[in-house]
This record gives C-alpha cells, sequence and structure tokens, in this order.
C-alpha cells in the first residue's frame, strides 16, 4: 500500500521472539478505514532457528490468551536458557550445510510455496494439540508438566482422589503424635545455680500438694522472703506425703491444715508482706518513674505507675534496701546508674532554672526590651537579641520542658507576627535553643557574681587598710602627744604658779593639732593608693604589670606575700598556671600576673606524685612553709 491506511499486505521476513511486534504490524494494517482484505506472509527459512522463534511466539500467544488476558496470573514468562539457545541455534545446522542446490526456479518457488503452506498447516496442528489441557500444565520449553511431582502424574482425576486419600491419612498419623515441647534455654544466672543445687532431687519425688496449700509464684521484684516460706512449704510437703503413705488422708482435703496454728500464723504473715499484686509492668514503669521524678517523688511516680500513692510510698524503700540483696549485681547497677542519671539531669535543671530566674531579676520590671547578655551563635540559624529575650522570659515564665508553650506565647506575640522563621520552628527546635540561652544566662550569672565578690573583697581590703592607718595615725598622735605633755607637766610641775586653767587650754589645743594632722595622713594615704593603681592589675591589655600615669610599673610578689602564694599552691593542688595565679590574684590584686607565675614556677614544680598530676612546693619551700605556719601558732597562742 502507499500509506497506512491503504495498506492490504503484511509481509513478515523476520520473526520476533515476542509476538506482539509482530502483532502490532499485522494491527497497522487493519485501521479503521480498510476496505480490502488483508494479506499476511511470513517468510521462514527451513530447518533453521527462525522455525523455532515462529514456534515458541505462537506458545506465548497462547499463553497470553489462557492466562494472562484472563487476569487470573501475573505475567511471568521464562526467560530462555543458555541451553535452550544452543539447540534452537543448531536446529536444522546440518540440512543447510548438506544443501547442493545453487539455483532456484520456478517450479522450486511453487514446491516452496507448496511446502511452506504444509508445514504451517502442521505447525499449527502441533500447537493446537499442545495447547489442549489443564492451564497449570501449560509448558513453552517442552520440559516435564509442572504437575508431575516425584513421579505421580497429578494431572489424572482418578489418580489425583487417590494420591489425595493417602496423604490425608500420612497427615492424620502424624497429627495423632503427642506434641513435645522444645525445651528453652534459660540464661539466668540464678535459676541456672538453682538448678544445680536442686539436680540432686528426683521429678517422682514432687508432689502435688492441694491447691489451698501451694505456694503462690513468687517474682523477685515482689520481694517474698522465699527462703522461710519454702520451708515451711516443704514441711507440709513432708506431712501430707506421710498421711498420704498411711492412708489416713480426710475425706474433704478442702480443709486440710498440716502446720500448727503459729506456724501457719508466720506464714500468712510472710504472704502479706510480699507485693502480690505488682507484675512485672509494675516494676519497670516504678524504675523508670524513679528516674525521670526521683526517688521521693511518690505522687508523680503512682501516676505513672499505676498504683496508689500509699501503695508506692510502701513498697519504695523496700526497693531501695533489699533491691541490692535480691536483684543480680548487674541488674541493680543498671537500675542505679538509670535513677542516677534522672538524679543529675533534674539537678542540672533545678540549677538552670534557678540561675535564669535569678538573671532575669537583675533586669526587672521589663526584661524584654532591657535584658543584655553574650551573643550565643548556632548552626546556620541566626537568632536576633529580641528573638533570644522573649524566649528567655517565656521558659522563664512556663518552666522548663514546657516548649510547647513557648511556641504558642511566641505566635501570639505581634512583634514576631512577620518573623517566618522563628514562627516556623517546631517546640523541639525551639526547646533547644531555650535550653542554650539558659546555659549562656546561668554562665553569665556566675562571671557577674564573681565580678562582684572581688569588688566588695576589694572594697573590704580598701577599707580595712583605711582603718589600719587611722589606727597608726593615733597611736602616733598619742605618742607625741604624751611626750609633750609629759614636758608640760615637768614645766608646770616646776613653776608653781602656772594657771589650771591654762593648762587645760594648752592640752586641748594640742588634740585638735593631732587629730588634723591625722587625717590629713589619712587623705594622702588614700589619694596615694588610688594613684598607684590600687586595683588588679592583670588584664587583656596589661598581663604582667600595671602604669601609673603612662609609666611601667612591676609589682612582683613580695616576702611577706610569699607564705600566702606558698598555701594557695598546696591547697589548690592542679595542674592549671593560670588557676593558681588568679587564686592568689584575688587575695593580692596588687601583684602582676607575670610576676606571680614567675614566683610559682621558682618556688613550685609540676610533677606527677601518687598518681596526680599538679604544681607542688620545692622541698626547701615546703620547710619554708611549715616553718612559718609553726612560727605564727605559736606567735598566737
Amino acid at each position: 500500500g502507499i500509506n497506512l491506511q491503504t495498506a492490504d499486505t503484511v509481509i513478515l521476513y523476520d520473526s520476533d521472539w515476542n509476538p506482539q511486534a509482530d502483532l502490532q504490524a499485522q494491527d497497522r494494517a487493519h485501521r479503521i478505514g480498510q476496505k480490502h482484505p488483508v494479506h499476511v506472509y511470513r517468510l521462514v527459512t527451513e530447518s533453521s532457528i527462525e522455525e523455532k522463534v515462529v514456534e515458541r511466539a505462537h506458545q506465548k500467544l497462547k499463553l497470553d490468551a489462557m492466562v494472562v488476558q484472563q487476569g487470573r496470573l501475573q505475567d511471568k514468562e521464562k526467560k530462555l536458557s543458555k541451553e535452550d539457545m544452543l539447540a534452537a541455534i543448531k536446529f536444522g545446522a546440518d540440512h543447510v550445510f548438506r544443501a547442493n542446490d545453487t539455483s532456484i526456479t520456478d517450479e522450486d518457488i511453487d514446491a516452496i510455496i507448496e511446502r511452506g503452506q504444509k508445514k504451517t498447516s502442521d505447525l499449527f496442528g502441533k500447537l493446537e494439540e499442545a495447547s489442549k489441557g489443564d492451564v497449570l500444565d501449560f509448558k513453552l520449553d517442552g520440559s516435564m508438566p509442572t504437575q508431575v511431582y516425584e513421579g505421580v502424574d497429578y494431572s489424572d482425576s482418578k489418580n489425583r482422589q487417590s494420591n489425595l486419600a493417602e496423604l490425608m491419612v500420612l497427615d492424620q498419623a502424624t497429627a495423632d503424635d503427642k506434641r513435645q515441647r522444645k525445651p528453652v534455654t534459660n540464661y539466668n544466672e540464678d535459676a541456672y545455680y538453682r538448678k544445680q543445687i536442686n539436680v540432686g532431687s528426683s521429678d517422682a519425688r514432687k508432689v502435688k500438694m492441694p491447691k489451698h496449700l501451694r505456694l503462690p509464684k513468687m517474682e523477685e521484684w515482689q520481694f517474698y522472703d522465699t527462703d522461710k516460706l519454702q520451708s515451711l512449704h516443704a514441711l507440709e510437703e513432708a506431712r501430707y506425703m506421710e498421711l498420704k503413705e498411711k492412708k489416713a488422708l480426710p475425706p474433704s482435703i478442702k480443709t486440710l491444715q498440716l502446720l500448727s496454728n503459729e506456724e501457719l500464723l508466720e506464714k500468712t504473715r510472710l504472704l502479706s508482706e510480699g507485693f502480690a499484686d505488682w507484675t512485672r509492668q509494675h516494676f519497670v514503669n516504678f524504675q523508670r518513674a524513679a528516674a525521670k521524678y526521683g526517688r521521693e517523688d511518690f505522687h508523680r511516680i503512682a501516676i505513672d505507675v499505676g498504683k496508689s500513692e500509699a501503695d508506692v510510698r510502701k513498697y519504695s524503700p523496700i526497693f531501695w534496701e533489699q533491691g541490692p540483696k535480691v536483684f543480680a549485681p548487674q541488674e541493680m547497677e543498671r537500675i542505679l546508674k538509670l535513677v542516677e542519671k534522672g538524679e543529675r539531669k533534674r539537678s542540672e535543671v533545678e540549677r538552670l532554672t534557678a540561675g535564669c530566674s535569678k538573671f532575669l531579676n537583675r533586669f526587672s520590671p521589663s526584661p524584654k526590651s532591657t535584658l543584655a547578655f553574650r551573643y550565643v551563635g548556632t548552626h546556620g540559624h541566626v537568632y536576633g537579641v529580641d528573638e533570644d529575650r522573649h524566649l528567655l522570659v517565656y521558659t522563664d515564665k512556663h518552666g522548663y520542658g514546657n516548649w510547647d508553650k513557648v511556641r504558642d506565647e511566641i505566635r501570639k506575640e505581634p512583634k514576631f507576627i512577620f518573623d517566618y522563621f522563628l514562627r516556623s520552628l517546631s517546640s523541639d527546635a525551639l526547646g533547644k535553643r531555650c535550653e542554650t540561652l539558659m546555659r549562656e544566662a546561668c554562665k553569665e550569672l556566675t562571671e557577674i557574681e564573681r565580678r562582684e565578690a572581688h569588688l566588695e573583697e576589694q572594697r573590704k581590703r580598701l577599707n580595712d587598710d583605711l582603718e589600719a592607718a587611722k589606727q597608726l595615725a593615733a597611736a602616733t598622735v598619742s605618742a607625741a602627744q604624751l611626750e609633750i605633755t609629759t614636758k608640760v607637766v615637768e614645766s608646770t610641775e616646776a613653776d608653781d604658779n602656772t594657771n589650771p586653767r591654762v593648762l587645760a587650754d594648752l592640752r586641748a589645743s594640742l588634740f585638735l593639732a593631732n587629730e588634723r594632722q591625722r587625717c590629713e595622713q589619712a587623705e594622702e594615704e588614700n589619694a596615694g593608693r588610688r594613684s598607684g593603681g590600687g586595683g588588679s592589675s592583670a588584664g587583656p591589655g596589661n598581663p604582667s604589670g600595671s602604669r601609673d600615669n603612662g609609666r611601667y610599673v612591676v609589682k612582683p610578689v613580695t616576702e611577706e606575700q610569699l607564705p600566702a602564694l606558698m598555701e594557695v599552691i598546696r591547697d589548690k593542688r592542679c595542674d592549671s598556671l593560670q588557676r593558681i595565679t588568679n587564686a592568689f590574684i584575688a587575695i593580692h590584686s596588687e601583684c602582676s600576673k607575670r610576676q606571680v607565675e614567675n614566683r610559682i614556677q621558682e618556688v613550685a614544680e609540676k610533677v606527677k606524685r601518687s598518681g596526680i598530676k599538679a604544681w607542688y612546693l620545692r622541698p626547701e619551700y615546703e620547710a619554708r612553709l611549715k616553718a612559718w605556719l609553726s612560727s605564727n601558732q605559736s606567735t598566737t597562742v
């Protein structure tokens, strides 16, 4: 045909393994508008692989019609194996190699067409014969049918019924056998040793006691006194066996009592002391609640466990007292680690909460606008100052862990109505940021308190020095006044005509002069202390000394201050030179940091003693410290 609409002849000269490709070519000739009959010609080389290709394609079409098009099974076609492919290629090769004809005449073409028609009819007949039978017995590669198993053909209806009957009889015989439970290995150490101890006891000697005389199942977490209960139960078993052997059992076993009244009361008391209604789930919940809320918060523990508060109060002390004796060491150690970890976390939360509240109180009444502390960076996110202020205030308002309420407060805040980043954060993300801010606030508070304590100590030291200066000046004035007064008295004694009123005026004028002189000396000393740099000399820009009016001043550790330095080294006992230096400068702020460090390296050495590496005094200075301490004690006495 000229185009696909008028094409009425299809020639297949290269058959495909997939029959759908050939069908698609044929369907193109059967398009809408076709008015002529369609002729399909398939060119196949005799005694070649093309015969196998055509045969396999027809088998696939049959399988498609029987199974896939009905929708009962999935299309899982079996692929050609390497052996099948090799056999198909070798098919008819000998006929090709034995062919002697070199030319084809018209009579040969007619004979080929006739033989082709006959071959086609034989092939379709073979396929029709093979397509008969059960769908499940269909096969593509000529192998054994799928319904033949172990030499039995289950496609035959007569044989199928008889074989099924035999299988049912065999299955019923197997089901009648007594079921044997597979033994389960127990890896519990306590159970293993109990089994080893009782290995000598025979199962034949076990006595089946009446139900009202049996002991309940006693678990570890129920805290029964198993030793005493087992001894009483063994006594009951012995007496029961004795009565049974003598055939002296009463008719009504339900009222049988084998223990004396005292023994029965003891057994009843021991059973009542155990916690029979505590299951393993209650025990596990108790551990988790104790780790979450603490050992003493019985109210919240009772809610999580599902018991009353009175039951928890009764169970808790027995658990912590008898637990190390009852449970295995590894189990009890695991429980203790779990609870201690929870307690550490709670104490840390309490510290953060208290520090945050104390820090915010410094900026009251409006911490949202006046709060200021060091900026804390994040990984990839940028929080503003206002955001951090509000997060810290809302965390202090609702408490640690209530991140959902903090998120709701942020979303209600008009200031952040267009802050998409902050409003889109989840509760967990806000919680992490709030916890970071709380830690930084506590660090800031600790630093502020340390500075205030240092300033207070300096102020106290200045006041003490001023008071000492005043006392020294007063003592000096008193000595001078005494000397002058003595001379005046001696002169007056020599002159008996001196008026007493004149002597009194003279004494008053001397006192006023001495007081004026003492105040002037005190003011001069204070001025000299302020101009001489009485504050701390160590700092970021002046690490080793101080500056007095632009002149660098070195302030070493004096011999009077050396015993105090040696005491700090002995008491600190750490490997950080910086910490020892800071501790000494906190006491003697007038010393230079660099000079203190040099002095420490002179009197001490960094060595390892008794497994601890730290700064230790050298032997000669250690002897000097002991002598100084002993002399101070004797002086005090």
